[in-house]
């Protein structure tokens, strides 16, 4: 754009949703950000992370919403972490997938990586189930692994850093196939 003198100005994100919308932050856990939603089989589907008893370290948890974006119902998501934070929820071959970041927070030198897994909900609770932590960068509790993007249809794609250049992965498992 510095050739033509112009800008891009989008209007600011509070100014682009029709209407806007609230959620009833008295009808999730306590202490609740960072979310993510999507929808899923007709459901309209939030994923969370939050702190119980003032603790440092976070849980997940999933809220259902109504259109409106009011509560529906919310549970707990039981997972194996230090730390859970970050929910992204994604589709991958039809099902309904979530990936998090696993931290050794609130240590003095944090770490932390970046796992997925099939997410599937209980009566009373959601569990992350076939767990993978893809191996590639720094995702082997060496570094700071955090803000990558997985989407699916057929084959598993990561976007794992856009600057200083855009790297994209192929995902199978817990393996990097393919670099782009």
């Amino acid at each position: 754009c510095k050739k033509s003198q112009s800008t891009i100005e989008p209007p600011m994100v509070i100014n682009q949703a029709s209407g806007g919308f609230s959620i009833n932050r008295h009808a999730i856990n306590p202490y609740s950000y960072n979310p993510s939603i999507l929808k899923h089989d007709g459901r309209l589907l939030m994923a969370y992370r939050w702190h119980p008893d003032h603790e440092l370290r976070t849980h997940l948890a999933v809220a259902e919403l109504h259109d409106n974006f009011s509560i529906a119902n919310n549970k707990e998501v039981r997972v194996t972490a230090r730390s859970a934070e970050d929910p992204r929820l994604f589709e991958f071959k039809g099902d309904l997938y979530v990936s998090f970041v696993d931290s050794t927070w609130p240590d003095v030198n944090p770490k932390c990586v970046t796992k997925y897994g099939k997410l599937r909900e209980y009566p009373d609770h959601w569990a992350i189930e076939d767990i993978y932590q893809p191996v590639f960068g720094t995702n082997d509790w060496t570094g700071l692994e955090k803000n990558w993007v997985f989407w699916g249809g057929d084959v598993l794609m990561c976007q794992y850093q856009s600057w200083p250049e855009q790297i994209v992965y192929q995902i199978e498992g817990d393996k990097g196939v393919k670099e782009h």
